[in-house]
C-alpha cells in the first residue's frame, strides 16, 4: 500500500509502533464516511451516482493492475465512499503481485464467494486481472438492483447460480480451464442458454448502455472480459468521464518476500523496522540504546495521534482482531 498513490486507492499516511517491546504495529490511512455495502443497503442511488461510483472503481482498478497487482477481494465492503461520492478501494490483505509475462501459480481460494469469478470456482491457479473485473461487475449489478447477483451458499452453488445466468461457452471455448475434471463438469451446460439470463434479470432495471457494460464485465470466459482500461471508455460512463487520474502506476510491484525462507522472528522484526523508519527515520531500532529515554510526551512524532486528530483518520491496529474502523453511514452532499 505504501507504493500506491492514486486518488481512488486507499494509501498509508503513517505507520507507528506502540509498546516497549514492539507489540503493536499501527497503520494510519485516510478516513472516509462509509462503504458501498452500507450505501446499497440504505440508499437508492440515481444513475448518475452509479456511473460516478463505477467510474472511480474502474479508474482505481486500472491503476492497481498497471502496477502488476491483483486486488483479489473486491466487494462493496471494500469500496470506501465519502459524503461527496469520492471512492477509494481498500483492504489489500489478499492482494498479490503478478507478472503478466510469466506463468505463475496462485491459490484459487480467494475473493469473497459471491464475487468470485468462474475461473476461480473452477480451480484455476493461473489467472489475471479479469478476476477483479468480474468482482467489479458483480458490484455493478448490485448497485443496479440493490441486492446481490450471485448469493451462493457454497462454491458449488455459486457456480450453479452463475451457469444459470451467464451463458457457458461452447465446449471448444473452455480450453482455458486448467482442470480436466472441472471442464468435464461443465460439459452438459456448454453452449446452452441459461435459465434466466442477465437480460431477464435486468431488462427493465437499467439502460441499454448499462446492460451492455455489465455484459462486458460478466463474460464467463475471462479472455473475453473487458479490462478496466477498456471499460473506462465505455459509452455508459461518458457522462462522468474525465482525463484526470488516468495515468498508470509509476512502478511495477514485485513481491520479494516469497523468496525468503526460514524467516526468524528477529529478522522479521528487522524488516518491519526498516519499513517503519521510512515514515519515522528518527526512531531507534530495537536493541539499540537511545541517547535518552524515549517517552510519549505531548505529541511526539512517533506517538499515537490525539483523539481529536484521529477522527480524521482510520487507524487500524494489526495486532488486535477486535479493532474496528470508524466509518459512518452519513452521506451529506452525496444525496
Amino acid at each position: 500500500m505504501t507504493m500506491l498513490d492514486h486518488r481512488n486507492v486507499l494509501g498509508v499516511t503513517d505507520v507507528f509502533v506502540t509498546g516497549p517491546n514492539f507489540e503493536d504495529v499501527n497503520i494510519v490511512t485516510p478516513c472516509l464516511d462509509t462503504d458501498l455495502s452500507q450505501i446499497i443497503k440504505t440508499h437508492t442511488l440515481t444513475e448518475t451516482h452509479i456511473k460516478y461510483i463505477m467510474y472511480q472503481i474502474l479508474r482505481g482498478l486500472k491503476y492497481v493492475h498497471s502496477a502488476n497487482i491483483l486486488h483479489r477481494d473486491l466487494k462493496p465492503a471494500n469500496v470506501l465512499v465519502n459524503y461527496d461520492c469520492h471512492v477509494k478501494l481498500c483492504d489489500f490483505g489478499l492482494a498479490r503481485g503478478y507478472d503478466p509475462k510469466d506463468k505463475q501459480e496462485m491459490t484459487s481460494y480467494i475473493v469473497t464467494r459471491w464475487y468470485r469469478a468462474p475461473e476461480l470456482l473452477l480451480h484455476n491457479t493461473d489467472y489475471n486481472g479479469a478476476i477483479d473485473v468480474w468482482a467489479t461487475g458483480c458490484i455493478f449489478a448490485e448497485l443496479l438492483q440493490q441486492k446481490e447477483l450471485f448469493p451462493g451458499d457454497s462454491s458449488a452453488a455459486q457456480l450453479d447460480l452463475i451457469c444459470n445466468t451467464i451463458p457457458v461457452p461452447e465446449w471448444e471455448d473452455l480450453w482455458w480451464i486448467q482442470s480436466a475434471k472441472s471442464r468435464q463438469h461443465l460439459a452438459s451446460k456448454a453452449g446452452k442458454p441459461p435459465q434466466k439470463d442477465l437480460k431477464w434479470i435486468f431488462g427493465n432495471k437499467c439502460s441499454p448502455a448499462a446492460f451492455d457494460m455489465l455484459e462486458k464485465m460478466l463474460q464467463f470466459n475471462p479472455h473475453q472480459r473487458w479490462t478496466a482500461e477498456m471499460l473506462l471508455d465505455h459509452p455508459y460512463l461518458q457522462e462522468v468521464r474525465s482525463n484526470r487520474h488516468l495515468a498508470p502506476a509509476l512502478y511495477k510491484f514485485k513481491w520479494k518476500w516469497d523468496s525468503i525462507t526460514n524467516l526468524k522472528e528477529d529478522k522479521l522484526r528487522q524488516l518491519f523496522w526498516q519499513e517503519l523508519m521510512s515514515f519515522h527515520p528518527e526512531m531507534v531500532p530495537p536493541g539499540t540504546k537511545p541517547a535518552s529515554p524515549v517517552k510519549f510526551e505531548a505529541n511526539p512524532s512517533n506517538a499515537p495521534m490525539p483523539l481529536h486528530e484521529a477522527r480524521r483518520h482510520n487507524v487500524m491496529n494489526v495486532h488486535h482482531d477486535n479493532d474496528k474502523d470508524s466509518h459512518t453511514t452519513k452521506l451529506g452532499k452525496m444525496l
